[in-house]
């Protein structure tokens, strides 16, 4: 509550009044001491409404957005769009993070365009657990509605869709691969082996990364399985007419294998050989880095001596 000059005056014993009646100066000075207050007493309560972006006042924007890492989006157009809105939008981003309609409003923001988020889970062609049935997700389409076979493979696709995970072994241990596409082809590449956590587990998803990076970037998928075949280790695997030789090469046989399968249309296990070398020739010394070779059950090399059985 903010009180005047004369309101403070009447605050006053009465013998202080009367002297006052006539200068008048205690008055005065009461009415300088009630302005400063008032501005105090602003300022007091800016305070609070300074702490949020929608009611603080305009030096303090700069503040807050340095507080939450704000950059600015619309450089261009500083005329359009204010520094106070995107930094409100940038503390609704993170207070929404990782929802689907929050990635929407981001990317149209950013580029200014309509964008729609599609959860893969969602279409994923799955066995139901029976106390939580998604019933609009259907193994089969429905051929009498055009609809949702006219969205068949775009960003509006409603229909359910099976995952590809090809299961290869190595000498590390059996690996699981996951490869999805859109419509304009190969796009992600996930990579499972063993435990999440483990040093393998933790390589094998940088692998993939990079993988899903070069595919959004428009690398052939072609030149990444053959830069990845052939790649040796001291623990290679056999299987269905070939050789693993590391779990390099295991991710690009199974490339192949799905690019095979989209051109040809018939499902493959068979590893073909990325070599011409002779079969007992197996992998990479931990070592020297020589080829070791397979003898009497054991794994072997003529160059360091090293020898898996010790």
């Amino acid at each position: 509550m903010t009180l005047d000059g004369k309101q403070l005056l009447e605050l006053l014993p009465i013998l202080y009044r009367l002297r006052d009646a006539d200068s008048g100066a205690m008055e005065g000075l009461l009415a300088v001491i009630a302005e400063q207050a008032a501005v105090l007493e602003e300022n007091l309560e800016q305070l609070y409404d300074d702490l949020f972006i929608e009611t603080c006042a305009e030096w303090a924007v700069p503040y807050i957005g340095d507080l939450i890492g704000y950059r600015p989006l619309h450089q261009v157009l500083p005329g359009q769009i204010s520094p106070r809105a995107e930094a409100a939008n940038t503390i609704a981003y993170r207070r929404r993070k990782g929802t689907a309609a929050m990635l929407e409003q981001l990317a149209r923001d950013v580029t200014g365009w309509d964008a729609r988020v599609v959860e893969f889970f969602r279409l994923l062609k799955t066995t139901q657990y029976l106390n939580h049935l998604r019933l609009d997700n259907l193994a089969s389409p429905d051929l009498r509605c055009w609809e949702p076979l006219e969205n068949l493979d775009t960003a509006c696709d409603t229909l359910a869709h099976a995952v590809d995970v090809r299961r290869i072994s190595t000498g590390c241990g059996t690996m699981y691969v996951t490869i999805n596409e859109d419509e304009q082809g190969l796009c992600e590449v996930f990579i499972a082996m063993g435990k999440t956590g483990g040093c393998n587990a933790s390589q094998l998803e940088a692998v993939g990364r990079l993988i899903s990076l070069s595919l959004r970037a428009g690398v052939d998928p072609e030149s990444i399985h053959k830069h990845l075949r052939g790649i040796r280790c001291q623990s290679p695997a056999w299987g269905n007419g070939g050789s693993v030789l590391s779990c390099a090469d295991a991710i690009g046989i199974a490339i192949e294998h799905y690019l095979k399968q989209r051109k040809t249309g018939v499902a493959t296990d068979e590893i073909s050989k990325p070599t011409t070398k002779l079969d007992n020739l197996l992998g990479a010394c931990p070592d020297c880095g020589s080829v070791v070779e397979h003898e009497s059950g054991c794994v072997v090399c003529r160059f360091c001596g090293f020898s898996k059985c010790g």
